[in-house]
């Protein structure tokens, strides 16, 4: 599940380190905000290091702004160094009070470190300081999908939706919830219409295959929703829940060796996940099965 939940939501932390530093123009600013200022235009030339050392220095001082924090924190993030950038905000929300853009920010990188329980709370804190529901339901939301707590999940994405977030997303997020809780029919429902928005969206496409299959076996239906998942296989070629869904279409249709050959690649892909491991089992107990009765029926083992 935690995979699925769609990445959408966790989009780069820094698209670029520059894009998060333009300031209004205005009067010239005292001389700690000048030296933020230059930080940030420091930042701006992704001359990342003496703009750590400035920012490093200006935390330093027992009146440090919540925004020295926020620019070290992002400097950290690009360069890959998440637990000091855990530390710089939490540094920053201990001396800087109610600032929920740090909160926020600080969710996001606990989101990518899969700390789910330390990204709730942040969210709930930043939630608690004024943030508004468009920044926070759709993370809070994806947080608790990740826990299983699948009506948490979709009440705050329910709150995003109402909050203006982008709809197909959030539809997207919502019906991995309802298909978790066996609501395959408005789980179905929410992915048709996050296609209607955009018709040849990977994710959403494999994730409609995936219902189709657990709703519907009939070998038709099956078969419709296989080609749909070779479609986009090449789209998610690092995704190992579309080779996943690939071995379960297989399974339905009894080509045991083909779904075995998919859930290898979905085990290789996805470190072995638990839910790969016990299909692969089951399609290789079946395809000795059917060995055996070939066998025992004087015929050559099926392929």
């Amino acid at each position: 599940m935690k995979s699925r939940l769609l990445s959408l939501t966790l989009l780069s932390l820094l698209t670029a380190c520059g894009t998060q530093c333009s300031q209004p123009a205005g009067p010239d600013p005292a001389p700690s905000a000048r030296t933020l200022q230059s930080a940030e235009a420091l930042m701006k030339k992704r001359e990342l290091d003496p703009a750590a050392e400035i920012l490093q220095e200006l935390t330093r001082d027992p009146a440090a702004e919540a925004l020295v924090f926020q620019r070290l924190a992002e400097i950290y993030v690009a360069r890959n160094d998440l637990p000091k950038a855990v530390k710089t905000l939490r540094d920053g929300l201990e001396r800087a009070g109610k600032r929920p853009e740090l909160s926020l920010l600080l969710s996001r990188i606990y989101l990518k470190l899969e700390q789910f329980k330390d990204a709730q709370a942040a969210l709930e804190r930043a939630r608690a300081d004024g943030a508004a529901d468009k920044d926070v339901a759709m993370l809070l939301g994806t947080c608790l999908g990740h826990q299983n707590d699948f009506a948490g999940a979709e009440r705050e994405f329910q709150r995003a939706l109402e909050a203006g977030y982008e709809p197909k997303i959030v539809k997207y997020n919502l019906a991995l919830i309802l298909v978790q809780r066996g609501e395959y029919v408005r789980g179905k429902e929410l992915l048709e219409a996050a296609l209607a928005i955009e018709p040849q969206w990977p994710e959403a496409r494999r994730e409609l295959a995936h219902v189709v299959l657990l709703s519907q076996k009939d070998l038709a239906s099956v078969n419709q929703a296989l080609d749909v998942l070779i479609d986009v296989k090449d789209q998610l070629k690092d995704d190992w829940h579309v080779f996943e869904y690939i071995g379960d279409a297989w399974l339905l249709l009894g080509d045991y060796d083909a779904s075995i050959a998919a859930y290898t690649d979905a085990l290789r892909l996805g470190r072995n996940p638990k839910s790969v491991e016990e299909k692969y089992v089951v399609a290789k107990k079946k395809q000795k099965e059917k060995a055996e009765a070939a066998s025992a029926a004087g015929g050559a083992p099926p392929r």
